[in-house]
This record gives structure tokens, C-alpha cells and sequence, in this order.
């Protein structure tokens, strides 16, 4: 069932949808006197099945249902949708409809007596019946037996049931415990408890309507109307014509409408009859409402309408007429009106083209006068009428029944005023007269004496003087504040911001100043401070204000070229003070039965006023209206439909996937007067946080695409001329949920996949630096190794060429067995160093063994100058030292401080542990010293000692490849000692190099 009803919903979704007010076809010239109806028709051509209608019933939410011969449609004001595409339902044609407001379901019986439910699904009920009657919760129905029932609407309770023994019966109508049964043979009342019968009327009637009062029901047939109470007494007998059946219908009435007291619409089979106080009013005597039939009436039970089904014109909306236009009968020349004056007596004085001056008096037009040029404007001023022409033909003042009594020729070639064309005549309190024109602004104690203004010239539209003495002017470029000097007025303020023309001017009691204009709106002066309406948002007033009339309840009449706008002085205010957010006006215009909506603005006296009734010039008549206070009714907005991504959704709560992001949501308020003037606002809250409304518009539909995820509210509400502060908001609920890209496992996911990119990245970079860096290492390395072993070959090649010069020594002072000796320690050296030279580093216990090689061959040469020792702490022999680094410095001391002495020399080398756990070598002799040694080589061509350089350079090598940070100091003794102290510090090192 729940699955069926989802289906029959989104059939109904998918009907037509339109997304403004459809304004239907407004007959406006119906020629019947007092008819309080506008009159639209909707056809096909606006969306319903069939121009056929044969029965309405209203909703719920104020829409109606509408039975045509080719299905049932519902219809809000905006739009007809169709209510079920089951194929059985546009076979029958039903007669009444009848909902059930507690199930919400549509019943129907039909032409031929059958019964069906029509929606939200199609079923056929039992029982069959021509007549019933829906009243409150209750269908009562008699079938072509007599017999008469009562139960519910789904016919599945029956209350009761009772035999009439009349046949045929079309109409029955419960009238207390009783009921109004009629046939072919007449009316007849049927009591409920003794089960009588009793004839009323020998006629037959087939129309009923329950009174204003439901006590009462009236019922129509071909001559009369008769209105009965619950007591069966005939409250009334209204018959047509002066007499009993001086007049009938040409058929039998169809449908009844009880208005009020004696006041009845009907429907036959030829027109729609309004009947009132016994006078019959053909609606076919208007040449634009002619044909068809008529078949049934119904009123709307808030709204006012009334809707009338036809078999040509389709469905027949009638609206209450606020106002009539008033204008002279076959006058087609009288096409524009213009300003209005009031007389003491309550006579309204106006003029129409060409130059027609007209008395409006117990709403009648009476010509007065025909003046040879056309009037420009008209005053009322100590009981005469001023009248202003177009042209240079100035100004005539008249007596009430215009006659002129004179003219002001002022206007002439003579004084060049040719063209002035008046516009305004004003006296004021001090008896100053001011008159506006085309050129200018002029004044003076007299018409015959009139000066202009200086600074105002162009175009003056209107003159108006405020309670505090202040002439205010309006034109064409803008308006103009004047101290009212009786002599000299003095303008002292102007407003030329406005840059559109100033047509007329209001005071409120609290002296602020409402000024309208031509094309810019509405203004407000407030303590020398300019608000613009019409510049702001949400502010639905005419661009063009012709006039600010204020009515009883507080409300001001504009007129403008749009129709007449009337909205709330005090929601104006509120909007200024900023405590509402819109200004929405009633309006009255074509769509509202008016034949024009464009008011003349005249320009001074461009309404009148007597006894609350306003009578306002328009281009075609008068019009007159005392402005209603409009009832106010459910505004509620409904959801019509939901499309997602184009496809029709239920209209409910919605969980939708992350690609169904393109939501199109349908609304309405049902409304059948334009006059109200409904507009809609909505917004899209998102994931709780609250945002804007949007513009005010006419259109039935919000469209959201790309949405986000997240969870959203979709608000929308109606808005209207009716003045409510609690505006109701409709909502609706839907989700769009995050996709598998958009979830936290997704973000995690990602969030994981980046760190271990990272991790790679890094892994992969700190490994290629390492690599790189340990390539640099190895270079570095090797670069050092090659400088290590470029610094030894420096330092061997010196090495063995003193040596070899030593042995060479030997041999040729022919001491050859002391050679042999030298050679052999020689050679044990060699091996020595060979096998250490491509060591960097060189246990000590190795490196003295070489030095004690290395001494004993020198001691050969100097065997009287050269004495050695050398010191080591065991502990210290198995620790490594760079390698030779003590030779150089021995060498050296050997070369240059003992091989210069005269005396023998003592050579001491020792090596110890210092205080940091480090290694001390002291080298020191006890030669010549540094000094004289220098004085010695100086002389010696070619001398390069490369000892000391050469010790250097392997310092920086150590400390360079292993940051081992060498000390070396080298010190000469001090006199009287002579000779010379070197100390090398090497600093505790933890690694293990190559020894």
C-alpha cells in the first residue's frame, strides 16, 4: 500500500508544472451594474485536461480538487496537476467529488451512479447513487430506489439507512433530522423519525447551498428561490420578476451560491445568472462572457473565491471586486482622466479628454461642461474651482456648476509665457498663491500679478505646504524646500539627488515628509534625512508613486502606472527602522478586474477622498474604491515536488549519494487572488549554520546545483500584502553523504599513503645523501690518502738521500766494513718503512724502532757530535701516532743544530702521557740553536729545508680526514743553553686506524 501511494505521489510530481502565477484570461467588461465580481476564466490553454468541469471541492491546504472529462486535476492557483495515471479514471465522469480530510483520500461518484475512490490510488466502492450530500464527516446518499444511507466516505461504516419510496431523486439535502428529497415530480421533505413524507413544491430543484447562517439552506429551480430553516419553515420564497412566475430560467439552475441576504449566484445550462434583491443579471449580457454551460459553483472556504465549472470555458474563477470604474456610457472619446477636486456637497469634479469637465455624484458621471482646449489640472480653492489648461491659454476660475466667471490672460505672446502649461494651483494659509508649469514656478498675491520664483525653473508637478508653513515643490528635478516669505520666498533647501520627478507630497502627524515620484518610488524626508524604498531590497513598491492618500486603517493608497498599490504606513516605518526586512503591498490592476492598470497621475489633486471612498483617475474611467481589509488565510508553503539530478524524488527526507548534488525543489502557497500579491523567499542552511534569505520572487521553484556534502535545510516562505508579523516556514530535509573520497578512512588512507611517500622520499634522499656524502667521504678520503702519501714522498726521498749520502761517505773514505754495517741497518730500515709507508697512522713501539734505526745510521756519520736517548712509557707503545711524525724534527736537529757544533750534542726524544690522557713527543737538542743555524744556511745556495713544512702539511692532513687536532710547538732555549725544544701534543682519540 505504502509502495502504491509513493508511486501515485511522484505520477502527481510529474504533471505540469509552471513556475509563475498563471493570471488566467480577467473579463473586465461584464456591463452588469453593481456586480461585485472579477471574473477570470482558465482553459487548456493554461493547463487543464478539458474545458469541461463538472465539480470542485477544496483541500487541505487550500488548493482544489477539479473534476473535467478527461480526469481529475488539482489546482493551487499557479498550476493543474493531474492526481492519477490509472487508465480507468478518465473513463468516468464524476459528478460530485467529496475529500476526506482525516485520511486524505478523494472520493467520486459518477455520472452513471457509480462510486469510486479517485486518489491517492483508484478503487471502485460499492453501492451506486445519483443523489448525495457531503456535510462535515458525513456522505448521506439515496440510490434510484429511495433508499437513503449515511455513512462515511469510505463507505465501509453505514450509520443508517432508511427507505423514501421516492424514485429518481437527483437532489438530497439534510435539514436537521430531516431531508429535502427532489425529483421530476417536485420537492419533498423527508422526516428522519416518523419516516413522513411531505411535498413542498410541485417544481423540481437540482441546486442547493447552505446559508451563511447553517442553520438555513436555500435551493433554486426555474422561477424561485426558496431559503429554509432547520425547523422546515420557509424562511424565504425570492422569485424572479415582479410576481410568481413572471420570469424563469430557460433550464433547470445547476449549481446555487447563497452570498448574502437575498443575494445568490446561479448556474443553468445556458449562463451564470447573479441574482440580487429579486433582479436577474445575465452574465451572457457581456459580450465577452458569452456561451456555454454552467454546471456547478463552489466557494472557497478561506480565501473569498468563488469557482464556477463550465463546459466551454473551462474553470471559472470569480473574486470579490474591491471597487468599480465609473465613466459616462457611450462615451469612447472620454479615454483619460485627470485631477480630482471634492465639493462641500460630496460631488467630485474631474475632467476627461477633450476637455470634458465631469461631476461624479451618487456614483454617476454627469458632463458639465465641454471646455474648446483640454484642462491641465483643477483646484478647489474658497469655494471656486480653478482650472488650468494646457498651452498659453492660462487659467479660468469657475463656480461649482462651471461656469466661468473669469480668466487670467496673464498667459499670453506679450509676456512671453507661451507653453507654460499649468500643472498646480495652490493658496496658501497666508493667501499667497503659487502655480506651478512647465517652465518654472511662479507667485503672487493675485493671479494677475504673478512673478517666478528665482532658481526653480523646468517642470513643476506639485505644490504642497507643510503644517509648519514650508511650500514644498516637486518636478522634474527633484523638490525644493521654500521659506514662505510673503514677498520674497526664499528657497532654503533643495533635493536634486533624487534626479527623477517629484509628483506628490504627504505630512504624517509626526511631520515627517512622504514624497512619490515618477520612476524613482517612494521617499521619506525625516529630520532633514532622505530614505529611498525603492533602492533597497525586498521593496516591492512601484517605481512610480502618483499619489500618497492615507485610508481609516492606516494604510497608503498609491497610485502609479502598475495599478494602485496599498500597503501599511506602519510596516514603511518598521522597513526605515529596520525591523522588517520587506515591504510587500496589496495591488489592484487588470488581473483584479480593474479595465486599466495605469492611473493618471495627474498631477496636483490626483485622488479625492469623501467618507473613506477614494476615487482615483485612470486613462480609462474613474476609479473607485473603498480599500477592504483583505481576510487573512493559512499561508503555509507546500513542497510540490523534488527533482534530483532531473529524476523526481519523494517529498520527504532525503538521504542522498555524493553525485546526486543538483536539487530543484517546487513550492507554492495556494492563492487565488492576485491581489494579495504573493511573493517567496527561501534559503539553504548548511551542515546547522543559518544563511540569507533571497529576494523576494514569484517563482515556484529553487534550484541548488554542485551541492556540497553535509546535511542541509531547505526553508521557504510566503509573503503577501496581507500585514502579518508571524510568517510560517515550511522546511525540508536532505542529506548528501560523503563519498568514499570525501570519508575520514579516505583522508586517513591518504594521510598514511603521504607519509609513507614521504618516509620513501626520505629514506631514498638521506640514502643518496649518504651515499653521496660517503662518495665525498671516500674521495675526500682518497684525496687525503694521496696527499698523506704525497706528503711521505717528499719526506723519503729526503730521507734517503742524506742516508745514502752517508754510506756513500763511508765507501769513499774506504771504510768499508763500517759501509757494510751502515748498509745492513740501512737496509733493515728500508723494510722498516716499507712496510708502514702506506700507513697513515703507526704504533709507537714501531715508530721508535724506525727512529732508533734511523739514529744509529746518523750516529755513523757523527759519531763525536751525536749522542741520543730515547724515552717511552710502556703503556704507550701500543697506541698509534700519524706516521713519521718524529723523524722530520730528529733529522732536523741533527742537520741544523748538531752538525754545526764544535761540541758533542745530546739528542733526547720522549713520549708520555698527559694530564687529558693524551700523548706529549719532546724533541730536543742541544746544537747551535735555531738561530745561528740560519745565519749558517744563508750562505749555502739552493738550500731548502722542507722538514718543518712537511710535518705541517701531515697536521693538516690528520686533522682534516680523522679531526684529530695536532699541537706543535717548537722552542729555542734560552741563553746561556743553546739548542732547541719541540713538542708535539696529540689528543686522546678513540678510533682504531690503520697501524
Amino acid at each position: 500500500m505504502k509502495s502504491k501511494f509513493i508511486n501515485t505521489l511522484l505520477f502527481v510530481l510529474t504533471s505540469i508544472i509552471c513556475y509563475g502565477q498563471s493570471s488566467g484570461n480577467v473579463i473586465i467588461n461584464n456591463n452588469i451594474s453593481d456586480f461585485p465580481f472579477a471574473m477570470t476564466t482558465f482553459g487548456t490553454k493554461y493547463g487543464l485536461p478539458q474545458n469541461q468541469v463538472f465539480s470542485i471541492v477544496e483541500k487541505d491546504d487550500q488548493s482544489i480538487f477539479v473534476s473535467t472529462a478527461n480526469g481529475v486535476v488539482s489546482f493551487n492557483g499557479y498550476v493543474f496537476e493531474k492526481l492519477s495515471s490509472h487508465s480507468d479514471n478518465k473513463k468516468f465522469i464524476y459528478t460530485n467529488l467529496h475529500w476526506d480530510t482525516e485520511n486524505q483520500i478523494l472520493y467520486g461518484n459518477t455520472s452513471n451512479g457509480q462510486y469510486h475512490q479517485i486518489y491517492p490510488n483508484f478503487e471502485v466502492k460499492k453501492g451506486g447513487f445519483y443523489g448525495s450530500q457531503h456535510f462535515r464527516d458525513t456522505l448521506f446518499t439515496i440510490d434510484a430506489s429511495g433508499l437513503i444511507q449515511a455513512s462515511n466516505l469510505s463507505r465501509k461504516n453505514v450509520f443508517f439507512q432508511m427507505h423514501t419510496n421516492l424514485k429518481g431523486v437527483r437532489l438530497i439535502v439534510r435539514l436537521g433530522n430531516s431531508f429535502l428529497l427532489s425529483n421530476e415530480n417536485g420537492l419533498f421533505l423527508f422526516e428522519k423519525n416518523n419516516r413522513e413524507i411531505k411535498r413542498l413544491s410541485s417544481e423540481m430543484f437540482e441546486a442547493y447551498s447552505l446559508c451563511p447562517k447553517e442553520d438555513r439552506v436555500a435551493l433554486a429551480c426555474k422561477n424561485h428561490i426558496l431559503v429554509l430553516s432547520e425547523s422546515k419553515n420557509i424562511v424565504k420564497k425570492i422569485f424572479f420578476g415582479d410576481s410568481e412566475r413572471t420570469e424563469t430560467f430557460p433550464s433547470t439552475p445547476k449549481g446555487l451560491l447563497h452570498l448574502k441576504d437575498s443575494t445568490f449566484l446561479i448556474t443553468t445550462s445556458d449562463e451564470i445568472i447573479y441574482v440580487n434583491n429579486g433582479n436577474i443579471n445575465k452574465l451572457s449580457d457581456a459580450s465577452s462572457f458569452t456561451g456555454g454551460t454552467y454546471i456547478t459553483i463552489y466557494k472557497h472556504s478561506s480565501q473569498n473565491s468563488i469557482f464556477i465549472g463550465s463546459s466551454i470555458r473551462g474553470l471559472v474563477l470569480f473574486n470579490p471586486l474591491s471597487g468599480r470604474v465609473l465613466k459616462r456610457k457611450n462615451t469612447i472619446e472620454e479615454q483619460s482622466f485627470g485631477s480630482m477636486i471634492k465639493l462641500p456637497s460630496g460631488s467630485i469634479i474631474t475632467y476627461s479628454s477633450r476637455g470634458r469637465l465631469l461631476k461624479i455624484r451618487n456614483n454617476r458621471v454627469e458632463l458639465i461642461r465641454t471646455a474648446r482646449i483640454p484642462f491641465s489640472t483643477l483646484s478647489y480653492i474658497d469655494g471656486f474651482i480653478y482650472a488650468g489648461y494646457w498651452g498659453n491659454y492660462g487659467i479660468q476660475k469657475m463656480d461649482t456648476s462651471g461656469n466661468v466667471l473669469k480668466t487670467y490672460p496673464q498667459f499670453d505672446d506679450r509676456d512671453n509665457y507661451r507653453n507654460y502649461h499649468i500643472s498646480s494651483i495652490h493658496k496658501d494659509q497666508k493667501g499667497m498663491f503659487w502655480v506651478g508649469t512647465f517652465r518654472g514656478l511662479l507667485y503672487g498675491e493675485t493671479l494677475d500679478a504673478l512673478k517666478p520664483v528665482k532658481n526653480i525653473s523646468g517642470r513643476v508637478s506639485s505644490i504642497f505646504e507643510s503644517s509648519s508653513g514650508h511650500i514644498f515643490v516637486g518636478g522634474e528635478k527633484g523638490y525644493f524646500k521654500l521659506l514662505n516669505k510673503k514677498y520674497e520666498p526664499r528657497i532654503i533647501s533643495n533635493n536634486q539627488s533624487i534626479n527623477y520627478e517629484v509628483r506628490t507630497f504627504y505630512e504624517d502627524d509626526e511631520g515627517k515628509i512622504w514624497i512619490g515620484t515618477y520612476g524613482a518610488g517612494l521617499f521619506c524626508l525625516k529630520e532633514n534625512k532622505l530614505f529611498s524604498f525603492n533602492n533597497n531590497k525586498d521593496v516591492l513598491l512601484s517605481e512610480d508613486v502618483f499619489t500618497l492618500a492615507l485610508d481609516k486603517h492606516h494604510r497608503f493608497l498609491c497610485s502609479s502606472n502598475d495599478g494602485l498599490f496599498i500597503v501599511e504606513k506602519e510596516d514603511l516605518e518598521n522597513y526605515m527602522n529596520g525591523d522588517t526586512e520587506h515591504i510587500v503591498p496589496i495591488v489592484f490592476n487588470s488581473n483584479s478586474g480593474i479595465p486599466t492598470s495605469e492611473f493618471n497621475g495627474g498631477f496636483l489633486n490626483s485622488y479625492a477622498e469623501s467618507n473613506g471612498i477614494f476615487y482615483f483617475p485612470t486613462i480609462d474611467g474613474v476609479y473607485v474604491i473603498e480599500p477592504p481589509l483583505l481576510k487573512n488565510y493559512n499561508r503555509n508553503v507546500n513542497i510540490s515536488s523534488v527533482l534530483v539530478n532531473d529524476s523526481l524524488s519523494p517529498v520527504n527526507d532525503l538521504l542522498l549519494e555524493r553525485n546526486q548534488n543538483n536539487i530543484e525543489i517546487a513550492f507554492f502557497t495556494p492563492t487565488f487572488n492576485p491581489t494579495r500579491n504573493v511573493h517567496y523567499q527561501y534559503r539553504l542552511n548548511i551542515n546547522g549554520v543559518q544563511s540569507e534569505w533571497s529576494s523576494l520572487t514569484k517563482d515556484l521553484v529553487a534550484r541548488f546545483l554542485l551541492l556540497p556534502n553535509g546535511t542541509f535545510n531547505f526553508q521557504v516562505r510566503s509573503i503577501d500584502g496581507i500585514s502579518s508579523s508571524d510568517i510560517a516556514v515550511t522546511d525540508f530535509n536532505f542529506e548528501i553523504q560523503k563519498s568514499f573520497f570525501e570519508s575520514w578512512v579516505f583522508y586517513i588512507l591518504i594521510l598514511f599513503i603521504i607519509i609513507i611517500l614521504i618516509s620513501i622520499y626520505l629514506y631514498i634522499r638521506t640514502a643518496a645523501i649518504r651515499e653521496k656524502q660517503e662518495q665525498e667521504s671516500n674521495l675526500n678520503n682518497y684525496f687525503l690518502d694521496l696527499k698523506m702519501k704525497a706528503v711521505q714522498s717528499k719526506m723519503n726521498p729526503h730521507f734517503l738521500f742524506n742516508t745514502l749520502n752517508n754510506i756513500n761517505y763511508l765507501l769513499a773514505t774506504e771504510q768499508y766494513e763500517e759501509a757494510e754495517d751502515h748498509l745492513q741497518e740501512f737496509s733493515i730500515l728500508v723494510r722498516e718503512f716499507l712496510q708502514n709507508s702506506e700507513k697513515s697512522f703507526i704504533k709507537i713501539a714501531n715508530e721508535i724502532k724506525m727512529i732508533k734505526l734511523y739514529l744509529s745510521i746518523e750516529k755513523r756519520r757523527f759519531p763525536k757530535l751525536l749522542n741520543f736517548e730515547i724515552n717511552v712509557d710502556d703503556e704507550l707503545k701500543e697506541l698509534v701516532i700519524p706516521t713519521l711524525m718524529i723523524q722530520p724534527f730528529a733529522e732536523n736537529a741533527i742537520k741544523h743544530g748538531i752538525a754545526h757544533s764544535d761540541n758533542p750534542c745530546m739528542l733526547s726524544i720522549s713520549i708520555q702521557k698527559t694530564e687529558d690522557q693524551g700523548i706529549e713527543i719532546i724533541i730536543e737538542d742541544d746544537g747551535i740553536g735555531r738561530k745561528r743555524s740560519m745565519e749558517i744556511n744563508k750562505s749555502r745556495v739552493g738550500h731548502n729545508s722542507m722538514g718543518i713544512e712537511i710535518v705541517k702539511d701531515k697536521i693538516k692532513v690528520v686533522r682534516n680526514k680523522y679531526n684529530i687536532f695536532i699541537d706543535l710547538q717548537t722552542i729555542d732555549k734560552e741563553e746561556p743553553n743553546t739548542g732547541t725544544i719541540v713538542k708535539i701534543k696529540i689528543p686522546k682519540h678513540d678510533k682504531v686506524f690503520d697501524s
